[in-house]
This record gives structure tokens, sequence and C-alpha cells, in this order.
């Protein structure tokens, strides 16, 4: 089930969960306060956020990105393009691995604390 557009006129009866796929964590918390509302509104408990990010642990930070990088595009330039995506840059991969991205990408102790900061960077 995608997220609801907040716009919609379609009411939502029937949800377990809200799933929304890539990009920065932050600019979902809307969506996450909308589907808390939408639970509480048809009188559904309120259900736990889970923030699913792919990564790559390495004994570096940089050797960690370095070897996930090629992996990363020819994954993405083949889903992207089924979807009409253009080809995954090195710069737009540069900025998911950063903090705040939606990559975990590094030595152990840089993922964890990416990992356990999560409901942070989502607000949540």
């Amino acid at each position: 089930m995608a997220a609801p557009s907040p716009s919609s006129e379609q009411p939502i009866t029937d949800f377990p969960w809200c799933r929304i796929i890539g990009g920065d964590p932050r600019r979902f918390a809307p969506y996450i306060d909308l589907y808390r509302r939408a639970l509480a509104e048809f009188g559904h408990q309120a259900l736990p956020i889970a923030v699913h990010s792919p990564g790559y642990v390495g004994e570096s930070d940089e050797q960690a990105i370095e070897e996930l990088w090629p992996y990363y595009k020819e994954g993405r330039d083949r889903v992207g393009a089924s979807r009409g995506w253009p080809p995954v840059t090195r710069a737009q991969f540069d900025q998911e691995v950063s903090a705040g991205g939606s990559l975990l990408s590094g030595q152990a102790e840089t993922v964890c604390r990416e990992d356990r900061s999560d409901g942070g960077r989502t607000g949540h």
C-alpha cells in the first residue's frame, strides 16, 4: 500500500501499515503524521514505525562506500531502467551514503550510529 496523498478524497478504512521506499527519511515525516492521524480517525491502534535502510559494512567508511558503489549503481540502474529513470550518478550515490541519506555504509560503528538515529531522521 502506497502512502496516501494528503489531498486524497477517498477514505482509508483498512490499512495495517504504511510503506515508503527510498529517499531522505526526513521528508517522510508528514506521511508518518498522516498515517497516525488516519489510524486514530478510523479507530486503529497506533503501530510502530520501522525504517529500512540498506547498506554495507566495511573495514573503513571510505572502503565500504567505494566497494558498495558499483553494486548499488548496477542494481539501481537496472530497477531505474524499468521505471524510466536515468542512470544514477556518483553524486547522487554520495548524497545517499552521507549523513541523513537513505543508505547506511561505512565501518560498523558508523552504520550502527546512523541506524540508531533513524527515528530522529524521520522526526519520529
